[in-house]
């Protein structure tokens, strides 16, 4: 069996090797296709490492499906996840999906 859906709870704290550790879960979880993660415990906003998630999974055959982090946001990211996201990276301008940011949840959905 494969694991699809993984939760990290807790993210205590954003090592400086943060792009090596995501790296390692791409590496390892090759079939994931829905992962949570939760940051509200970092006093960091969550863009970064979001950034990091989405490029190391869309490396994958078979990228994440959805992609769900709470924690707190950039104004831009608050405003308008999708117009953000798309800022950050270009090439999503012409691929199908849904993001938004739920503020009362302190929630960043994302869906391909």
């Amino acid at each position: 069996q494969r694991i699809t859906a993984l939760t990290i709870n807790n993210m205590s704290s954003c090592s400086t090797n943060v792009k090596k550790y995501i790296s390692n879960i791409a590496s390892i979880f090759l079939h994931l296709r829905n992962l949570y993660i939760d940051m509200r415990s970092l006093n960091i906003t969550i863009d970064l490492i979001v950034l990091c998630y989405f490029d190391e999974f869309s490396k994958q055959q078979a990228p994440l499906i959805s992609l769900c982090v709470d924690g707190k946001p950039s104004n831009e990211m608050k405003n308008d996840a999708k117009k953000w996201i798309i800022n950050q990276r270009n090439h999503l301008q012409y691929k199908e999906f849904a993001a938004f940011f739920n503020e009362k949840a302190g929630r960043f959905l994302i869906w391909m």
